[in-house]
């Protein structure tokens, strides 16, 4: 009788199974249990279990009428078939797996959306706060926000946020917050620095302190393109801010008296080298013959009683003194630069004409133009040698990485080649505008189908993306494939240079083609999946089999509770928790 819940049928004489037993032998004696003995009747799952029971042996003596009836304790051990074990262990896990893919769900992907929608919040006030940058702004400066703005998004879609290896992207994203918002703060300060600059300029301002707002302003940019940015360069950068934002407000009286006295010691020092007639007007020396219209009448300079020009300042004031001393200390720049001994060269005798007719009217673009020209004489290289270099076809295009990638920064410039390496660095390129036409085609299959209905259904579809300069950078958006790129240059005087390059004239053209590095979210997240699946094997199975061998009832609800608050589960999805309570006494 091995399971007192099953109905017996002993009693009947006619279910007796009789056999001989020969006094004093031994005796096997075998069953064919049900096979609902082996299965839990509550759960129907096949179990290994150790029972207790009673064997009840009745027999009858020869010719004696009574039955005689023997009961005789027994433990018996419960074995399933390998096959009924292996279905219960499958339909077990299966409930176990599914307690822990809520326990994933509540614990790991619902945080991860929130947060991936957090991250989503705080990337598009950032291009928010970027498309308010003017155009003051170095193009160049602005793309390089924009792409690493769009380098943290795409981070933040890497990979779907159901499972827990999304926690690693997410943090990268959210470490890169704080320096790209630190990067447009700076790049916003530059643009509200710039802008107050240029209504300066427009206002006739000092051109010394303009000169000086511009270098600082440039380095700043210069240093902001930089892709890391060390804590010292952000200090550097910061105070020049802070200095350009110094020169650009109204100054104060110390201020004042110090640019004063600065005037004053540039007006001794010009008095000093080109000296002075009887009259107090500045001596032409015999280099600059032919510029004597660069040197203003003695009314428009100090009197020779006033040594150190401190009347004068205050007769004409600063900013047309600075006009004046900054267009003579230009003058005596092109007589350090103009060739010692024989006679000049057809380009310094046109130089000279040139910087007499801008230098006899000081003016701020006037001044620039003539700085412009200088560095040119100095460098040998001037608009007509850049433009012969592109007629020749000496220009190429070169992309730094040589690779395109969707959402990377690529750097796109226009070199010459060896025979003529100067001209890479020359001022005289300033001259030239260089025009630039990006025509990005992107497919319908990469490009979404909203995308794909506002473009009239076009199978594929261009953009056109315009910027300026020798050099420029640019990144190829998620579903572009090609791209062509052409450069067209102009003359200072906006004249069209054709480029005599067989197919190409009358531009520079190129082709990238846009390589992709295949479906990385999906191979993302088949290792993520087999990475949590293998994890995941070794406590399912153990509590898979701790069910089967009567840890617990095992009813549906219960497995999936016992997979939902597992904590081997939670801390193979969430990490284990290793903060450690420490008691009053400890603290002490």
């Amino acid at each position: 009788q091995p399971d007192a819940s099953q109905p017996q049928s002993c009693d009947a004489n006619s279910k007796w199974t009789e056999f001989e037993i020969p006094q004093y032998a031994q005796v096997s004696l075998h069953a064919d249990p049900s096979t609902s003995w082996f299965f839990d009747s509550a759960t129907g799952y096949a179990r290994s279990a150790k029972r207790k029971g009673w064997l009840t042996l009745r027999f009858a003596k020869a010719n004696a009428p009574q039955i005689q009836e023997q009961n005789l304790p027994l433990e018996i051990q419960f074995e399933p078939a390998s096959r009924s074990l292996f279905w219960s262990l499958l339909k077990v896990a299966l409930w176990l797996l599914v307690g822990a893919l809520l326990s994933l769900v509540l614990r790991v992907s619902v945080p991860n959306i929130k947060r991936k929608s957090k991250l989503k919040d705080q990337l598009n006030e950032a291009a928010k706060l970027i498309s308010t940058i003017s155009t003051e702004v170095d193009s160049n400066l602005r793309v390089l926000l924009r792409v690493e703005r769009r380098a943290l998004d795409e981070l933040r879609l890497a990979v779907w946020p159901f499972g827990p290896g999304y926690a690693d992207y997410a943090k990268r994203v959210e470490e890169g917050l704080p320096t790209l918002n630190r990067r447009i703060d700076a790049v916003l300060r530059l643009d509200e620095a710039l802008i107050r600059k240029k209504t300066l300029t427009e206002h006739s301002a000092a051109p010394t302190r303009l000169e000086q707002v511009e270098e600082m302003l440039g380095a700043v940019s210069e240093t902001l393109k930089q892709d890391q940015l060390s804590e010292e360069e952000w200090v550097l950068v910061k105070q020049r801010l802070e200095n350009a934002q110094k020169l650009l407000r109204d100054p104060t009286q110390a201020e004042k008296e110090a640019f004063e006295g600065m005037l004053s010691r540039r007006w001794k020092a010009i008095a000093n080298h080109f000296g002075r007639d009887t009259t107090g007007k500045l001596l032409v020396p015999a280099t600059l013959q032919g510029m004597e219209g660069c040197f203003p009448e003695p009314s428009l300079l100090p009197v020779t009683t006033d040594a150190d020009g401190a009347q004068w300042l205050d007769s004409v004031g600063v900013v047309r003194a600075d006009l004046q001393l900054s267009a003579l200390e230009l003058v005596w720049e092109f007589q350090f630069l103009s060739p010692a001994g024989g006679a000049p060269s057809e380009r310094w005798k046109t130089a000279k004409t040139e910087l007499n007719q801008l230098l006899s009217t000081p003016a701020i673009d006037n001044l620039g133009q003539a700085k412009r020209l200088l560095q040119q004489l100095a460098e040998g290289v001037q608009e007509d040698d850049i433009v012969k270099a592109l007629e020749a076809g000496r220009a190429t295009l070169s992309m730094d990485p040589s690779i395109a990638r969707p959402d990377q920064t690529i750097r796109f410039s226009v070199q010459f080649r060896q025979t003529q390496p100067n001209l890479n660095t020359a001022a005289a390129r300033e001259q030239i505008s260089c025009h630039w036409v990006f025509k990005d085609v992107s497919s319908f299959r990469r490009r979404g189908i909203r995308r794909w209905l506002a473009e009239g259904g076009e199978k594929d579809s261009s953009l056109e993306i315009p910027e300026e300069g020798w050099h420029v950078h640019h990144y190829f958006e998620r579903g572009v494939h090609t791209s062509t790129i052409t450069v067209r240059f102009f003359k200072s005087n906006g004249d069209l240079i054709e480029l005599k390059q067989g197919q190409n004239f009358p531009v520079l053209e190129a082709h990238p083609t846009v390589r992709r590095r295949g479906k990385e979210n999906w191979q993302r997240f088949g290792m993520e999946l087999t990475q949590l699946s293998a994890a995941l094997l070794v406590p399912l199975a153990t509590l898979a089999s701790t069910t089967i061998n009567g840890g617990t009832s095992g009813h549906w609800w219960e497995l999936v509770a016992i997979g939902f608050a597992s904590d081997t589960i939670k801390n193979i999805l969430v990490g284990k928790d290793d903060t450690q309570t420490t008691s009053p006494a400890a603290g002490k």
